[in-house]
């Protein structure tokens, strides 16, 4: 069942500082997003069936989920295809982007 009220807030779930990159490329993310699917639900750490994505996007086409992750490894791949099933998985990975936030909003670009 979709809460409403959750749609449309950022939510972080951690706040230590070897989370900053996340949240920024979460929070960058999610306002790009806005912008391109206007009127979509959107959103952040979502309770979905046992799993919490960073990002929940219902197009209305379809359901993207987006998570940014630090540790990408074939084995973390393939589980997270196998707990998501038929909804689009697109992975966004921290440490191959920028620090510097207009690279970081261009290289974004490419996820959306």
């Amino acid at each position: 069942m979709i809460d409403y009220k959750l749609q449309n807030k950022i939510i972080l779930r951690n706040f230590s500082e070897s989370s900053d990159k996340h949240d920024v490329i979460k929070t960058l993310l999610y306002r790009m997003l806005r912008r391109k699917y206007k009127g979509c639900p959107i959103y952040t750490e979502y309770q979905l069936e046992g799993e919490i994505p960073d990002i929940y996007l219902d197009t209305g086409k379809g359901i993207i989920i987006f998570e940014i992750q630090k540790e990408i490894s074939p084995a973390w791949l393939k589980e997270m295809f196998l707990r998501y099933g038929d909804v689009d998985l697109i992975v966004v990975p921290v440490k191959e982007l920028s620090d510097d936030i207009n690279e970081l909003r261009e290289e974004l670009n490419k996820y959306i």
